[in-house]
């Protein structure tokens, strides 16, 4: 997930892999008072699955009353079902 995309680019650029790692964790930070700003996520159609934008890639979480769960980080052009499957179909589950 995240610690995959920052090594990736890190290969090439650790200032770059840096700035993804801040953007990533500013994100997941702002769900602790905000938890439903982001978008539903088209491929599931349960409102407690959300996704943030970040650089490139999509930070999935899951809305509960008192938590909020990331699922994934993953590249914005990778294979979402197949992402899902690997998932063992975890979203929306709980």
């Amino acid at each position: 997930m995240l610690d995959e995309a920052v090594g990736y680019i890190a290969q090439d650029s650790p200032a770059a892999a840096q700035r993804l790692l801040v953007g990533a964790l500013d994100a997941a930070a702002s769900l602790t008072t905000l938890s439903e700003r982001g978008r539903r996520v088209p491929e599931v159609g349960d409102p407690k699955t959300r996704e943030l934008f970040v650089q490139r890639y999509r930070l999935i979480y899951e809305v509960h009353p008192t938590e909020v769960h990331v699922l994934g980080f993953l590249h914005g052009v990778r294979d979402f079902e197949k992402w899902l499957r690997e998932t063992s179909g975890e979203l929306g589950g709980g």
